[in-house]
């Protein structure tokens, strides 16, 4: 069963399809920046995935953190 990845969901975890729906980019692309980042842009990279069965895992929180999504509770501290 293969789950749809037109938007991301709530749960504190997510798979490539999330991170690609969040990010608005489709999942080939998604996964090729992930293999070879390139210059100028975000490196998904730095979200600090896990692999686990060969599927990719994703804390929800750092890919919010990659984009600037709730940078600025952490920098008023």
């Amino acid at each position: 069963m293969r789950r749809q990845a037109t938007k991301p969901n709530d749960c504190p975890i997510w798979y490539d399809e999330d991170v690609a729906a969040f990010l608005g980019i489709n999942l080939q692309t998604f996964q090729r920046r992930v293999a070879k980042p390139a210059k100028g842009e975000i490196n998904p990279n730095d979200a600090h995935h896990c692999t686990i069965g060969g599927r990719r895992l994703w804390i929800r929180a750092d890919v919010e953190r990659l984009v600037g999504i709730g940078a600025q509770k952490e920098q008023s501290r």
